[in-house]
């Protein structure tokens, strides 16, 4: 997949990911929450029996290994108060005749997997799950996350703010590394469908 300096050889491959987002900001209860549908295409040579996404609100969470690791004294990526994190309230697969099937998830931290009702098959295999969610938006947030009162009412600062998937490459296969609050995103491919109100 790859020469031994590291570029693409003729067989690389990346997975494609495409979200559509409807999400809605309640500014009286300073809380987002909406859905996305994501069609996840993968293009690796691998069955894939379940998916990885990243639940990034998660950090939030008193028991996020994210609040473990920074200083109790604050920081950059230290919050001051804690939320619920993402609430995620349902997860369906689509099928493709238009049935919904309720999925097997589970989350760890700022992970979720989605375990597929069958593996998603190698070279093209395409599937579409639909995730409701919702988190509150903490005053006091990290980095670009957060809100603030000012003289004509409050800002927010949303980084973020859906479910999505993690990477899964030729290198270590998914790429499960909790979100800490620090560090760039390693993502996929794809187009990004939103509406916000």
């Amino acid at each position: 997949y790859r020469s031994a300096g590291g570029g693409p050889g003729e067989k690389y491959w990346t997975n494609h990911v495409d979200y559509t987002i409807h999400s809605v900001l309640d500014t009286t209860k300073h809380a987002l929450s909406g859905d996305v549908t994501v069609a996840y295409t993968n293009n690796s040579p691998d069955e894939l029996p379940f998916l990885w996404l990243q639940l990034d609100q998660n950090i939030y969470r008193e028991d996020s290994r994210g609040e473990a690791v920074n200083p109790v004294t604050g920081g950059r990526w230290s919050n001051r108060k804690f939320t619920d994190g993402d609430v995620i309230r349902k997860v369906t697969i689509l099928e493709p005749d238009g049935k919904e099937v309720e999925a097997d998830f589970v989350v760890s931290d700022t992970r979720m997997q989605i375990r597929l009702p069958e593996a998603l098959r190698a070279a093209g295999g395409k599937v579409r799950f639909r995730i409701d969610y919702s988190f509150s938006i903490p005053e006091y947030g990290t980095d670009r996350m957060g809100r603030q009162l000012a003289k004509q009412g409050w800002i927010y600062e949303i980084a973020q703010w859906y479910p999505r998937m993690e990477v899964y490459d030729d290198v270590t296969g998914w790429n499960v590394l909790p979100y800490l609050g620090q560090g760039e995103f390693y993502l996929d491919y794809g187009n990004i469908d939103y509406t916000i109100t």
